[in-house]
């Protein structure tokens, strides 16, 4: 069993898309839904999301929030984490290709010093990674780590949880220089099969079919804004 980490928005019938997408390209693994779902919506509330689990999920753990701190969500989520891997998803990320989950869990066995494979992504954050996972490692190349959709190692979760705080963003604690040295002993890859991106950001294009921006602050969360 794999356990999946997700944080979500009250945006049930984009999520309905990402269970869809993982049903289909993932069918016959056994997951376990670990989802934190933020206040954050529009004209929807976090229970109209439950529904949707529980119509996919048969083993999953939730908690409804009732603000919109992601980080918070994302400290909740991994810490119910048990899984030796544990796919740390969003709720707009949608899968667009069978992902071979023995082929990936095997690189974890071969290199003790994997951390994370992010799933390609399609746009051009792609640009310049090999089809070999391990000549991609973000961190060394770009200064940031494997964020969703990735499959992570737990001990590096583990790891990671002694430096997290629920109102500070990820992206700022790893500008620690104790999380710095933490990184440095990890690898983190970009698994990019064929050259092909392997997910689809919904979250872009639900925006702008809303009218909406995000406006995000680590006390108040994610605020949905119209357009001016």
């Amino acid at each position: 069993m794999i356990d999946i980490t997700m944080t979500a928005s009250s945006r049930p019938k984009l999520i309905e898309k990402v269970f869809i997408s993982l049903k289909k390209y993932m069918p016959i693994i056994e997951f376990r839904l670990i989802i934190n779902i933020a206040k954050a919506g529009i004209g929807c509330n976090q229970y109209d999301v439950l529904d949707v689990v529980k119509r996919y999920f048969s083993n999953f753990i939730v908690r409804v929030q009732y603000d919109s701190n992601q980080t918070d969500g994302l400290f909740w989520a991994w810490k119910n984490a048990q899984s030796r891997l544990v796919f740390n998803w969003e709720d707009d990320w949608e899968l667009l290709q069978h992902i071979d989950l023995k082929k990936l869990s095997s690189y974890f066995d071969r290199y003790s010093t994997l951390a994370s494979i992010l799933l390609a992504r399609e746009d051009k954050s792609n640009e310049g990674f090999s089809s070999n996972l391990l000549d991609n490692n973000l961190y060394e190349r770009h200064g940031y780590i494997a964020g969703p959709p990735a499959l992570i190692r737990y001990q590096f979760i583990r790891e990671a949880l002694c430096y997290m705080k629920a109102d500070e963003h990820w992206n700022q604690t790893i500008k620690w220089p104790r999380v710095k040295e933490l990184l440095h002993r990890w690898k983190f890859g970009v698994y990019v099969p064929d050259n092909l991106a392997c997910v689809r950001d919904l979250g872009t294009v639900w925006k702008q079919e809303n009218g909406i921006k995000s406006g995000r602050t680590i006390k108040e969360g994610t605020i949905w804004l119209m357009k001016t």
